[in-house]
């Protein structure tokens, strides 16, 4: 999921670099406003989906813990139980 995310930040910033070059060597036009709001779209998704992963990894984190707790506590009910 990580590289997923590296990839469309990588492609984010070749067309925002793009962007910026069109922009200086050329007229500002339609083809370069649609290009804009396309790079920046982009830049958005990968945010979105950088935050999105982190909280995956948070979950998962905090679900492990929780496993990990139920585990020790089902096995201190057993020994009770059968002590």
């Amino acid at each position: 999921m990580t590289v997923v995310v590296a990839l469309q930040a990588l492609a984010a910033l070749f067309f925002i670099v793009d962007f910026v070059g069109d922009t200086a060597s050329d007229r500002f036009g339609t083809h370069l406003l649609v290009e804009g709001i396309a790079a920046g779209a982009l830049l958005a998704a990968v945010v979105m989906g950088a935050l999105q992963v982190r909280s995956l990894l948070l979950a998962a984190r905090q679900d492990e813990i929780a496993v990990a707790m139920a585990r020790g506590a089902a096995t201190d009910l057993i020994q009770l139980r059968f002590a």
